[in-house]
């Protein structure tokens, strides 16, 4: 996971924000996302990125460099691991030299809300029966 912070260069975790518009801490999370077609690597932007971490980066740059608090820092990214989110996704195909890559943003991202999903599912399955 990298923060971006304003007027930092590159280091490990941090990079120079490249766009000067871009104002205060921003994420850049990369994370493997999977589903039962397989798994793949995703980047997540900042809104999305405290969607997934349900933490703001300045309060996550904050408890990790500023308070230096591991621990806590630690449990946040933890609590990510293996939940599950419904994704909405950007997928584009970009050309780097003469090698094709295919590149997916995460645009949104929101828990799963099972008894919707179920509903969702039973309704699926009821149109199939009926028809």
């Amino acid at each position: 996971m990298h923060i971006f912070h304003q007027n930092s260069y590159a280091t490990d975790t941090f990079c120079y924000t490249a766009c000067p518009l871009m104002i205060g801490d921003r994420y850049l999370l990369q994370a493997q996302v999977q589903n039962n077609t397989g798994l793949t690597w995703v980047t997540a932007f900042q809104e999305s990125g405290e969607e997934i971490l349900g933490c703001p980066a300045k309060d996550l740059y904050f408890l990790k460099y500023k308070e230096e608090d591991d621990v806590k820092f630690a449990e946040i990214v933890r609590g990510s691991l293996f939940a599950e989110y419904l994704f909405r996704l950007k997928i584009k195909e970009e050309l780097y030299g003469d090698e094709q890559r295919v590149k997916i943003t995460v645009v949104k991202a929101e828990k799963v809300n099972y008894s919707v999903e179920s509903k969702h599912m039973l309704d699926l399955i009821a149109k199939v029966h009926y028809r």
